[in-house]
């Protein structure tokens, strides 16, 4: 019930394409500075196996470098406002035009963590996948995403499922 005085907001009548501005990818900050101090790390690891001529220390370097590869070229965040859909990889977002994506999905809870899994048809900054974790007040509007847009995996455009 409105307060007394107010106006109750009129209903909107392009329902799916006025919705307020949704950032998907909770976290984003706090792993990509966690990420920039692990490829700091990496050369001097390296300078460091080289200076105690110490294998271990170029193993560690090569081992960091695998984890931080798919993160820093996957992890993202997603900006939904409206018809427009944005992708930020490293700075700054990327406008996706509608047929960027090929399939999207909402992975099930593990750990108490949702993620949202965008699927592209060609490379975006060195991978087709873009995860972004989802926040517990974001994951309906993730569903809502995929399912408006017909991005369920092996989902055909404009037809319903049975």
């Amino acid at each position: 019930m409105a307060p007394s005085g107010t106006t109750p907001a009129p209903p909107c009548p392009e329902a799916p394409f006025c919705r307020r501005s949704i950032r998907f990818g909770a976290g984003f900050r706090l792993r990509r500075s966690l990420v920039v101090v692990g490829w700091l790390l990496v050369p001097g690891l390296l300078l460091l196996g080289a200076r105690m001529h110490n294998p271990i220390h170029f193993i560690s370097a090569i081992l960091l470098t695998v984890a931080l590869w798919p993160v820093t070229t996957r992890s993202g965040e997603i900006l939904w406002e409206g018809p427009t859909i944005s992708v930020r990889r490293f700075w700054r977002f990327v406008p996706l035009d509608a047929d960027w994506v090929e399939a999207a999905v909402v992975t099930p809870p593990i750990l108490k963590r949702q993620s949202l899994v965008l699927k592209l048809k060609r490379p975006l900054h060195l991978s087709r996948y873009v995860y972004c974790r989802l926040s517990p007040g974001t994951v309906c509007d993730a569903w809502a995403l995929v399912h408006e847009r017909d991005w369920e995996p092996g989902a055909k455009p404009g037809h319903d499922k049975p």
